[in-house]
């Protein structure tokens, strides 16, 4: 009894591995690979293509209805539309005239007096007088 489940068991066993052996399953098995994944990218670019379409649709018909209410409102004469804001001119301001100074126009003719400056010699300088004006000590 014994001998026969050993046997039985091995039997079961070579049937099995000739089974393996055999070289058509590796073909088929990419064929029905190739099968199922240019299945599945067809319903993948469909159904991509579907969400595609509705979003533009919607798009579409938003944008027709804000068209179709800015037409509506312009022809009622815009009610609750946005105001016109009033523009200012700007003048340029009068051309420099390079000769003269930048600050004001005040040119010294000697080269004397701008030694006096330099040097400090005067009776009251430039800083002085606005220290005058805003009242601090000198």
């Amino acid at each position: 009894m014994k001998k026969s489940i050993i046997l039985t068991g091995a039997l079961a066993l070579a049937i099995g591995f000739q089974s393996c052996q055999s070289g058509d399953n590796g073909a088929q098995l990419a064929k029905d690979n190739a099968a199922i994944d240019s299945v599945a990218n067809a319903k993948g670019i469909a159904f991509t293509d579907s969400l595609n379409n509705e979003c533009l649709i919607a798009a579409t018909t938003r944008g027709m209805e804000m068209g179709d209410s800015m037409v509506n409102a312009s022809k009622k004469g815009g009610k609750g539309g946005s105001k016109t804001k009033p523009t200012t001119v700007v003048t340029p301001p009068p051309p420099v005239d390079p000769k003269k100074d930048k600050m004001g126009g005040n040119t010294q003719s000697s080269t004397d007096a701008k030694k006096d400056k330099m040097s400090g010699s005067g009776t009251n300088t430039n800083t002085d007088a606005k220290k005058d004006k805003m009242g601090k000590p000198k």
